[in-house]
């Protein structure tokens, strides 16, 4: 499996996702389902003011994986745990910042 290797400046965040499903009746109650046993992880990762080799290869790597599509692993600088995850969106935002100085942001998901 691929590795992504680039770790973020300094922003991350992590966020734990459950996937419920709520059914409203008409009286007002709730139905509520869970579609997981467990949570998964997201981590928004921003690489600021970065080079534009930087941002060229982590586009290549998006490219390669046809953005939400391919999964692969990534090392979770916060604890150094290996997870698998996925891109959330089929979209990186980019942003140039000055000449060749780049912006770019993303969110991973965790694969299960």
């Amino acid at each position: 499996m691929s590795v992504f290797s680039y770790t973020p400046d300094y922003t991350y965040i992590v966020t734990s996702k459950f996937s419920t499903l709520i059914t409203q009746y008409e009286n007002l109650k709730e139905q509520r389902r869970s579609k997981v046993s467990e949570s998964r992880r997201e981590f928004s990762l921003e690489y600021d003011h970065t080079d534009e080799t930087t941002k060229d290869n982590i586009l290549a790597f998006f490219d390669a994986r046809k953005g939400s599509y391919g999964s692969f692993d990534w090392v979770c600088p916060l604890n150094s745990t290996t997870y698998t995850v996925r891109f959330k969106e089929d979209f990186l935002e980019i942003e140039e910042v000055a000449n060749q100085i780049y912006n770019v942001s993303f969110t991973l998901i965790e694969v299960k």
